[in-house]
């Protein structure tokens, strides 16, 4: 079978090509790894085949696919080293971070752009060892270096580097570290980083450097952050970096069509909208009765996203503030349409990588398909081998197929169990314990018993046969 796989990877059909790559991904065949390798450096392709066939790497099971990459990422021609930090956006693991942080020192700034982009949609795989790499690109001699450096920690979170950032934000010689500091500071907030802030605004002699302390709000993200979605998606998360004003969501984000006309009515328009404490998160659903297949909207006017097609959120600009300052720019995501998801999370066929004993490192779950951003920073927590809840800090990354958890303290010794609440969801609002569309219009005569799973792995002692080298 792995013959006539590397030999369609080498067909001079690219669709033919182009469905090869595709299949490659579930692979673990060395020479299917080698082929898809010639496939990126092949001047022979266009660049999206060369692209896909590194991320295709990335995503082969068992990592198989991955040491060619980071091969690549060391290779003297700069475009192989591009094409190898988009690929390995595709396998966040702390092995991963490692060498994309390297990158950040790559010579060639479109490597670093890469390598950055990467790294961000990584965060949640994030280690101590991570962090202390940071730290020491904050002090690198290249600001463009730095700048990116900066920016990974207000993005992953890193308050122990605050007062790095400020220091960064207020002596560094070079104006864009002083920019990516100072966005890095306001998003870790507190009251000290928002003090080295005012700084900034009243004593920096560059206007775009005062424009990053004092920045107007903007959307941070979108979820699902994923471009791919199921025709039957519930719904969409909206982040700001500042508090919003309420009662403007359904004037203020559009569904427009591959045509660029927009969809009529594809949202259910409440007269509460659903806001987070901050209002910094609305929750906008899709109309229910456009998702649902026995409501007669559908039957009518037919679903609001159909499989196959394109799709872009346009959020509009002149959405203000709660204190009246409108966002920096019009935000714009697109959806690229697939079949509808009518199946349920199964937890049996996720991906747990456990931590070693007496470090901070993250557990990392991963998971076949995307879940909803929203439930999983709630609905899946950690016992210890006491039976005690765990405490430390969730991240959600890789478009929302990975989960990660990291202890506020050393981790134990021993079995610990991963409880998954019920109630978590697909795109599609399929929770682990039912379908979205199974049993809304029937007359329930038996009460639905709701069960939270638990998943069990064992942290073990430090051994140094699993450590990286």
């Amino acid at each position: 079978m792995s013959e006539g796989l590397v030999e369609r990877l080498s067909s001079d059909d690219s669709e033919v090509r182009n469905e090869a790559i595709v299949e490659a991904s579930e692979s673990r065949d060395e020479a299917v790894v080698v082929a898809l390798g010639g496939l990126v450096i092949s001047p022979d392709v266009g660049t999206p085949a060369r692209t896909a066939a590194a991320q295709t790497l990335a995503r082969m099971p068992d990592a198989v696919g991955v040491d060619q990459l980071k091969e690549l990422l060391r290779h003297e021609n700069p475009e192989f080293r591009v094409l190898a930090a988009s690929g390995l956006e595709f396998h966040p693991d702390p092995g991963t971070v490692k060498v994309l942080l390297a990158a950040l020192g790559d010579p060639v700034n479109k490597v670093r752009n890469v390598a950055e982009r990467s790294l961000l949609a990584m965060t949640c795989v994030f280690t101590e060892e991570s962090h202390q790499q940071i730290a020491g690109l904050l002090d690198h001699p290249v600001p463009l270096t730095r700048s990116p450096a900066a920016r990974l920690v207000g993005a992953a979170a890193i308050t122990g580097l605050a007062p790095r950032l400020a220091r960064m934000a207020v002596e560094d010689q070079e104006w864009l570290p002083r920019v990516w500091s100072s966005r890095a500071l306001g998003e870790l907030g507190e009251h000290a980083n928002l003090e080295v802030l005012e700084r900034v605004v009243t004593s920096d002699p560059e206007n775009r450097v005062r424009a990053a302390a004092v920045e107007a709000p903007r959307v941070t993200a979108v979820f699902p952050s994923g471009e791919r979605v199921p025709a039957n998606l519930l719904k969409l998360y909206v982040h700001f970096s500042r508090p919003m004003a309420t009662g403007e969501v359904y004037r203020r984000i559009r569904l427009l069509d591959a045509g660029g006309d927009e969809v009529a009515h594809p949202f259910l328009e409440l007269d509460e909208e659903l806001w987070n404490r901050g209002g910094t998160r609305v929750t906008v659903f899709f109309d229910p009765g456009r998702v649902k297949r026995e409501l007669r909207p559908n039957a009518e006017v037919g679903p609001a996203l159909v499989a196959g097609e394109t799709y872009t959120i346009d959020i509009d600009a002149a959405w203000p503030s709660a204190d009246g300052v409108p966002l920096a720019g019009v935000h714009r995501r697109t959806l690229r349409v697939e079949d509808p998801d009518r199946t349920s999370p199964d937890p049996a066929a996720w991906s747990l990588t456990p931590p070693l004993a007496g470090t901070r490192d993250p557990l990392v779950l991963a998971f076949p398909e995307p879940l909803d951003h929203a439930l999983l920073e709630r609905l899946l927590w950690i016992r210890g081998p006491d039976n005690v809840e765990v405490d430390g800090e969730v991240r959600v990354g890789d478009r929302e197929r990975v989960w990660s958890f990291r202890p506020v303290g050393s981790w134990a010794a021993g079995v610990h169990q991963l409880v998954v609440g019920s109630a978590l969801e697909d795109l599609a609002g399929n929770s682990v314990d039912r379908l979205f569309e199974v049993e809304v219009f029937r007359e329930i005569r038996v009460p639905v018993v709701s069960t939270d799973v638990s998943l069990e792995f064992r942290v073990e002692p430090p051994d140094s046969s699993r450590r990286e080298p």
